[in-house]
């Protein structure tokens, strides 16, 4: 299983739920940060997910027309275990 973050403004929530819950994520949790350096306010996306399911959302952010990953910070951690109703396979 893995956790996909992604930091990025505001307008792009939506856009990266919609993605991930067409990947077949169950769930994204949404919160805000402020980022340090260019000192602006961001939200981080979150998701848990099987690892198959996490390379299909990460390829589909990629091919979104709007994502800059100037603009938009990834990062994934493998997780030793999730309790969920997911399946742990595809």
């Amino acid at each position: 299983m893995h956790e996909i973050r992604l930091t990025l403004q505001e307008s792009y929530i939506e856009e990266v739920a919609r993605l991930a819950l067409a990947a077949g994520v169950g769930r994204v949790s949404v919160y805000d940060v402020f980022v340090y350096g260019p000192n602006q306010s961001r939200k981080i996306a979150s998701v848990e997910t099987s690892t198959s399911r996490a390379k299909i959302f990460i390829d589909s952010l990629f091919a979104a027309e709007w994502f800059d990953p100037a603009e938009c910070s990834i990062t994934t951690r493998e997780l030793r275990a999730i309790l969920t109703e997911q399946p742990c396979a595809k």
